[in-house]
């Protein structure tokens, strides 16, 4: 019997999958650890200071990313490790998906098994004149039973001999040209599933690196370069250093030094509150005035 082209090919396909998996993971993994690399400690500093929406951002962000890239080098992984089905494990997959009530059903309707029903359509190239899988491989059991007992009882005539080896063979060949395809056919849905996933999952990865981008940005605070009016609000009093006798929650001051988010403010003395120079805004809240005292 001579094998069919289409399961001929059918081994050289599995292995050009698998190589274009092998290139996927290889290019996730390289991208993982680029993005590893990125989430250094001195650019994560600037979450200490920020506000809850950047923090969430930048944790969602950076998770999903590292996330998707793990989805995409399993989803690679699965192509790589795809079995090579038995005749036996794909004639018990045809008869549980056995569509109940199947009268009307053309052959490859009648089953719900999606790999047996791409194999079922295929069954005039590949089943040796057998319409199910079931039959293919009660034919291989059996005919591979009789040459079995052949051999071992040692009788039989030259032509018997014949006929059972050759059934025996064509009932192998079979079964091995089904497996070969089938295991085609699921390695190619897995890659199609990779394929799917890498459209979706690239979109997620660059909106998610984006997002961890923007959120990780050092924002660099505006510099008090010169004696600037503020309002002290008070929020601590001990930290802030102001004397026991000052029960005013604001004041007037003037930030000297450092930035506008922690600057060195200098209160103006008023009503028990006397002059105090407080640094990195402990316990008060500077705001820079907006018009002039």
């Amino acid at each position: 019997m001579v094998d069919d082209p289409y399961a001929a090919s059918a081994p050289a396909a599995v292995t050009n999958l698998r190589e274009s998996a092998k290139w996927l993971i290889a290019a996730a993994a390289a991208v993982g650890a680029i993005l590893v690399g990125s989430f250094q400690i001195k650019d994560l500093g600037v979450l200490a200071d920020a506000d809850t929406l950047h923090q969430v951002v930048a944790v969602a962000g950076g998770g999903l990313s590292l996330g998707t890239v793990v989805v995409l080098i399993t989803a690679a992984a699965r192509v790589m490790v795809t079995p090579r089905p038995s005749i036996r494990d794909l004639s018990e997959r045809e008869l549980r998906g056995r569509r109940p009530g199947v009268g009307g059903l053309a052959i490859v309707d009648s089953n719900q098994d999606d790999l047996v029903r791409s194999l079922l359509a295929l069954r005039s190239y590949l089943f040796d004149g057998k319409n199910s899988l079931h039959e293919v491989y009660t034919e291989y059991r059996e005919s591979q039973a009789s040459l079995a007992r052949m051999r071992a009882g040692g009788e039989s005539s030259t032509e018997d001999r014949r006929t059972v080896e050759a059934r025996a063979a064509n009932a192998l060949q079979a079964a091995n040209r089904i497996e070969v395809v089938a295991h085609q056919i699921a390695t190619g849905e897995r890659f199609r599933a990779l394929t799917n996933r890498l459209v979706l999952g690239t979109a997620i990865f660059a909106a998610s690196l984006v997002a961890f981008t923007w959120a990780t940005l050092d924002r660099p605070n505006a510099v008090v370069d010169k004696p600037t009016a503020v309002t002290v609000v008070v929020t601590d009093r001990a930290a802030a250093g102001l004397p026991p006798t000052c029960s005013l929650s604001s004041l007037d001051g003037v930030a000297v030094g450092g930035d506008f988010v922690k600057p060195t403010v200098v209160t103006s003395p008023i009503a028990g509150c006397g002059s105090t120079v407080i640094s990195d805004s402990r316990g008060i809240i500077a705001i820079p005035s907006t018009t002039e005292k």
